[in-house]
């Protein structure tokens, strides 16, 4: 974030002054929920949590997800394929984003550049 505060602030790349915006805003997001995460933390631990399921379809969530990390997939070379059908779970949304996020992130780390990473959504669950 802080260097990102400075390109900003240095009117450095001028002509990516909105993507570098967008950046940052998506990082405040993640402190944000972060922050969230770890009240979230202390109230499991003090027997007091309760965690809040909800309708939303899955393949929304990992366009999303995928979307986020479509820069970092193109850095290290990477495609992301996609073999997902609509589908309406109930889950914990944000949990299942995080996840989600993991996942993606850790397979796009560890891939040999140029290599492909699959998702794939049908009736019987997601791989």
């Amino acid at each position: 974030m802080k260097s990102t505060i400075s390109i900003l602030h240095h009117d450095i790349a001028k002509e990516k002054r909105s993507y570098y915006f967008q950046a940052l805003e998506q990082e405040v997001d993640k402190m944000d929920r972060l922050i969230v995460d770890m009240l979230e933390l202390a109230k499991y631990e003090s027997g007091i949590y309760q965690l809040e399921m909800g309708s939303f379809y899955i393949d929304e969530l990992i366009e999303r997800v995928c979307k986020q990390l479509r820069i970092t997939a193109s850095n290290n070379q990477i495609f992301i394929r996609k073999n997902i059908a609509s589908m309406q779970v109930i889950a914990n949304e944000h949990r299942i984003e995080q996840v989600m996020t993991n996942f993606l992130t850790n397979a796009i780390r560890h891939s040999p550049r140029k290599g492909t990473v699959f998702i794939s959504v049908w009736t019987g669950g997601i791989t």
